[in-house]
């Protein structure tokens, strides 16, 4: 087969807002040193593809036999909201979202109209400040804000609040407990900590990883519940641990490929480097940017230098490979699962270039 050559031509502006993240690190560290980027012109990266193998100038990236790619499906573009967080879905195919600069809870049908009275409900009285994580219990929508959760009905009024200590994620079963994540201030804070709805403290559990620096942010990560198991997915490192609800350690397992790998060795060096230089201790790369677990599977989202959702089985190994190479910087914020007869579709949160939630299919087996 012979190679396909395609161009991707990329603004100036758009190398440089790349270069925060790992595109510089990966697909086009000759974009910021580039005469042509200082003085307006268009970039050019030649990117080579050969049946399942990526290159690129840098490296070399393989994409393995179990590389799916996605089928692109409606996209709905959210004005105005670029402080968009975290997403969750009820049972009736509605979609909410939490907007943090606004302060509220946008809801969307599933046809994709945006349900304005819900959001207007919400933040009557400001009830909310910084909403981030989200989740449905019954017929209650609970929003994590700050040091609160705070309940709603679903048409948007209050029902409730609570506080609980400042947190990452924040996730909740089927008898109301909740589960949350703390920040790590410290290397005794626990990993995760349940509450019940009328906030009592019931339990703790979980060690974070511990650093030379940087404890909180290094340790940021995204709580799943899946029947009597608690996953904790780390964000900037492909570790993720298992608990019981009841708080026993059941196992820890890595997620491996090359990709992954790359953006970890980029983690590790920054890592170093903050030692020496407390000015150098940011800037680290998101390995998973959101998790779910969906009919018995555990799914895992990120979306540089291409966008990839991992589908990985309970002993830790990738299934499948979803992924989609897109010519635009595609940042994910969060992403649900949904499937309609046979065929899988990933509902994205995403909030760069535009904020938007977008519609990715697995093809269906001829």
């Amino acid at each position: 087969m012979r190679p396909i050559k395609r161009d991707v031509h990329s603004s100036p502006g758009a190398c440089r807002y790349a270069g925060d993240f790992i595109l510089r690190f990966l697909i086009i560290p000759a974009c910021l040193a580039s005469a042509a980027a200082l003085f307006g012109q268009k970039v050019k990266s030649n990117v080579t593809i050969l049946d399942d193998l990526f290159f690129n100038e840098l490296k070399n990236l393989i994409m393995p036999k179990n590389a799916v790619e996605l089928g692109k499906g409606p996209s709905l573009n959210i004005a105005g909201t670029p402080a968009l967080r975290r997403m969750t879905m009820d049972l009736a195919g509605n979609f909410y979202l939490s907007d943090a600069r606004k302060a509220t809870v946008l809801k969307l049908t599933p046809g994709g109209t945006l349900d304005e009275g819900f959001a207007g409900n919400v933040i009557v009285k400001k009830r909310l400040t910084n909403p981030r994580a989200l989740s449905i219990h019954k017929d209650q929508l609970l929003v994590q804000d700050q040091e609160r959760i705070v309940a709603f009905d679903l048409n948007g009024k209050f029902v409730s609040s609570l506080k609980i200590p400042n947190a990452d994620d924040m996730a909740v079963d089927e008898s109301g407990t909740i589960f949350i994540s703390p920040s790590i201030i410290n290397p005794e804070t626990p990993l995760v900590e349940m509450y019940s709805l009328q906030g009592k403290k019931m339990n703790s559990f979980g060690s974070p990883m511990n650093f030379r620096h940087s404890l909180s942010e290094l340790n940021r990560r995204t709580l799943l519940l899946d029947d009597d198991t608690v996953y904790v997915v780390f964000r900037y490192f492909p570790i993720i641990r298992k608990y019981s609800k009841k708080g026993g350690f059941v196992g820890e397992f890595r997620i491996e490929n090359n990709f992954i790998r790359i953006k970890e060795e980029f983690n590790l060096k920054k890592m170093g480097e903050g030692i020496a230089d407390p000015a150098k201790r940011f800037g680290y790369l998101e390995i998973i940017s959101s998790a779910s677990v969906f009919d018995g599977s555990l799914y895992a989202i990120n979306g540089y230098p291409i966008l990839m959702i991992y589908k990985i089985g309970n002993d830790g190994k990738i299934n499948t490979i979803y992924w989609k190479d897109l010519e635009e910087i595609y940042i994910p914020k969060d992403f649900a699962v949904e499937k309609r007869g046979n065929e899988i579709r990933f509902h994205i949160l995403r909030s760069a270039p535009d904020a938007s939630l977008d519609v990715f299919s697995v093809p269906r087996k001829r």
